[in-house]
């Protein structure tokens, strides 16, 4: 519902006009007001100053709005993060050694696995046996 309601809140900003946004968007100009009103109802406040001509958000819905949008560029942010860790595209490797294995047998290991993984930071701690 989040995304029709961000949908519907832009054009109706943009537009002014509940109709004009319905046509802008290919849906019906009841279906815009149901959205709206059951927001309305949801949260307990108006969301449309309905009273103007062009209408008008009203501070609330303005509000809403900005969470919204918000909220959209945070999802956006979290899917392409998450595509990217799931693809190896960026990441952390931590190789846990003890004192007997020097940084010498790691080394030409390494070099391969930035060649391949360039934005996956590696680091190796040393463990006492």
């Amino acid at each position: 519902m989040n995304s029709k309601l961000l949908s519907f809140l832009e054009e109706i900003q943009a537009q002014g006009n509940m109709s004009k946004a319905a046509q802008a968007l290919f849906v019906t100009q009841p279906y815009i007001s149901r959205v709206i009103k059951n927001a309305e109802v949801n949260f307990g406040v108006k969301l449309i100053d309905r009273s103007s001509h062009p209408i008008q958000l009203t501070y609330a819905g303005e509000r809403l709005l900005a969470f919204l949008q918000e909220e959209n560029r945070l999802r956006a942010n979290l899917d392409r993060e998450m595509t990217h860790l799931s693809q190896f595209k960026y990441g952390h490797l931590t190789i846990a050694s003890n004192e007997v294995v020097t940084n010498d047998l790691y080394k030409p290991v390494l070099v391969r696995f930035y060649n391949k993984y360039p934005n996956i930071h590696a680091q190796i701690t040393r463990m006492t046996s």
